[in-house]
């Protein structure tokens, strides 16, 4: 089984330092609580009749799957009183959201929350480009599309889902790219054939190439070219933690912006 890393996201207005305690508690039962964030109160931001959130992060090693954490993720809601309303900004016992998934950006508020985006970026440094990155902000559910599309392609879900924009452009002369770089171990010729085929059919208004690279890490045992060395010295930690990565890479951007074409 493949061990998923997730970022949840956190916040409580109604008793909320007892809630988030035993929120952290209820956690541990799905993974290992790898690590947290400090927790700090902040303003509502949108129904500001209520009285101020205690908001912060929790790193969790997991065996869940999307789709299964979030289903869990809200039974540990209810357990601990939430009752959903109306207003989806009203006030409540404690949210758990899934931010990051093995460190592709799931929700937009990451961009935008400095309650998430502080501590994430001061958790895991090397996403600071990601989280920074106004293209993909601006086109958050364009790429996401695309990285679903991948997802969908894919035998298993892959390690990790990075993208940026300007990360490998210094030879490239397209205009505002966005990087993309999927890194897994389970992966051939055919899915990056079947890959770029699905991207070609369904993506309209990006436009989208993938390669895949094969790399033998811990021997050493390839030629190190810009790229791959770029990628060593982003992400060290999954290079020390895997010996080999099969990883994709492509850059996306949208057709409105191409001054040549691809």
């Amino acid at each position: 089984m493949t061990i998923n890393n997730a970022v949840i996201g956190v916040g409580s207005n109604i008793m909320p330092e007892e809630n988030v305690i035993l929120a952290e508690k209820e956690l541990k039962s799905l993974g290992i609580l790898k690590k947290k964030s400090n927790f700090i109160y902040t303003k509502p931001l949108v129904f500001e009749a209520q009285d101020d959130f205690l908001n912060g992060i929790f790193y969790l090693e997991t065996f869940y799957e999307p789709l299964d954490l979030k289903k869990k993720l809200k039974e540990i809601e209810q357990k601990l009183g939430r009752i959903r309303q109306s207003n989806k900004n009203a006030p409540r016992t404690i949210d758990l959201d899934i931010v990051l998934f093995n460190n592709q950006i799931i929700d937009a508020d990451v961009f935008e929350r400095y309650f998430l985006k502080n501590p994430i970026i001061e958790m895991f440094p090397y996403l600071e480009a990601v989280i920074q990155s106004s293209n993909y902000r601006n086109n958050f559910l364009e790429v996401s599309q695309v990285i679903e599309t991948i997802k969908s392609v894919l035998p298993n879900l892959p390690i990790a889902i990075l993208c940026a924009e300007n990360w490998f452009t210094e030879k490239e002369n397209f205009n505002e790219p966005i990087d993309i770089i999927v890194i897994t171990n389970t992966i051939d010729n055919k899915y990056q054939e079947e890959i770029n085929s699905q991207l070609k059919n369904t993506i309209t208004n990006l436009i989208v190439k993938m390669s895949l690279l094969s790399v033998e890490i811990k021997n050493e045992k390839y030629e190190k070219n810009d790229l791959l060395a770029n990628i060593e010295n982003k992400y060290p930690a999954f290079f020390e933690q895997f010996s080999f990565y099969k990883i994709l890479y492509g850059k996306y951007f949208s057709k409105k912006k191409l001054k040549n074409d691809y």
